[in-house]
């Protein structure tokens, strides 16, 4: 239960200056994750370029099947290192709308998404 009521709690903020804002509204997020003992870790721009770096990680002591959910399909996504190098590239499904991996026993599982 403290895993879920942690990542309700703790999405990512987003920060603007209100003097420049004309019409506040933050743009919606819309990225989900999806997995037994999975643990949001992190969402975040990559070191290099223009991908967007999705970490989570298992909590469990057994494999868990995990998936990320996007409302707008993302190009393609790759399981990289927590360094973000040495990328393997990952099946995209439903129009880019998911993407799916297998993270073991308290394994940190980091993906890039264009």
């Amino acid at each position: 239960m403290i895993p879920a009521l942690w990542e309700d709690a703790f999405l990512p903020l987003r920060g603007f200056w209100l003097r420049d804002a004309v019409d506040v509204a933050v743009a919606p997020v819309d990225v989900a994750l999806e997995g037994s003992g999975l643990v949001l870790s992190a969402v975040k721009p990559a070191q290099q370029g223009s991908p967007l770096v999705l970490r989570c990680y298992n909590a469990t002591g057994r494999p868990a099947a995990g998936a990320w959910r996007f409302g707008d399909g993302v190009k393609s996504a790759h399981r990289v290192r927590a360094d973000e190098r040495e990328s393997t590239a990952l099946v995209l499904e439903g129009r880019g709308k998911v993407v799916r991996f297998t993270a073991q026993p308290h394994e940190l599982v980091t993906i890039l998404v264009t």
